[in-house]
């Protein structure tokens, strides 16, 4: 299965925190006098030529920093926070659309998975066909018994492509490993790869409209 490998620095924050974007915007505007005046009273040293080029990329730091400091101190998205800390991480997205759809819905918590529909009132339960327990992103991922063959060939093909031990593979498999974009610290980017991919390829092959 083919990937695409975008830049994500606003999808995710601005469907995330949307009601916050005019604080976000206050917020610059100060961050802009502060920082004129700083240049005006000689506390930030400038060049006396400064290139186009060099203007984009300082323009393009604050805001992303304004982004990311907003972000970390938003009361809202905070289920997404915990795959998406940093503004700008780059996300691995399939080539298929509906797939594609299915992953975004789960990064955001808004999927149509009973738990979640049960709070948005468009289901009377919610508690997964199963019966066991709430129909979670978390249940429907790792432990749902009407996708357990689904689930172990995911399973399989991700210890057999990242050489993980049976163990220490069952010991960490997770929803923030399944999900979560790497950031290199726990897991590589190219082990992420071969997660992601089959983590596409279990999201295709189940018959679950999310």
């Amino acid at each position: 299965m083919g990937f695409e490998s975008p830049s994500v620095p606003y999808f995710f924050i601005f469907h995330s925190v949307y009601p916050v974007r005019d604080t976000v915007r206050v917020t610059a505007d100060l961050k802009a006098k502060e920082t004129s005046h700083m240049l005006l009273s000689g506390n930030i040293a400038v060049p006396d030529i400064i290139t186009f080029s060099n203007a984009c990329k300082i323009s393009a730091d604050i805001a992303v920093k304004s982004w990311q400091h907003k972000w970390n101190e938003s009361n809202t998205g905070r289920y997404t926070y915990e795959f998406i800390h940093n503004v700008g991480v780059k996300i691995l997205f399939p080539v298929k659309r509906d797939t594609g759809i299915t992953y975004c819905r789960m990064l955001l918590h808004g999927t149509m998975l009973k738990d979640d529909s049960y709070k948005t009132g468009t289901s009377s339960s919610p508690i997964c066909d199963c019966g066991v327990e709430k129909e979670t992103i978390d249940h429907f991922l790792l432990r749902c018994s009407n996708y357990t063959k689904a689930r172990k060939a995911m399973f399989d093909r991700i210890e057999a492509l990242c050489l993980f031990s049976h163990n220490k593979f069952h010991s960490q498999v997770n929803e923030h490993l399944l999900l979560a974009p790497s950031d290199g610290s726990i897991i590589t980017k190219k082990d992420d790869y071969y997660i992601k991919e089959a983590l596409f390829e279990f999201l295709a092959t189940v018959d679950q409209s999310l």
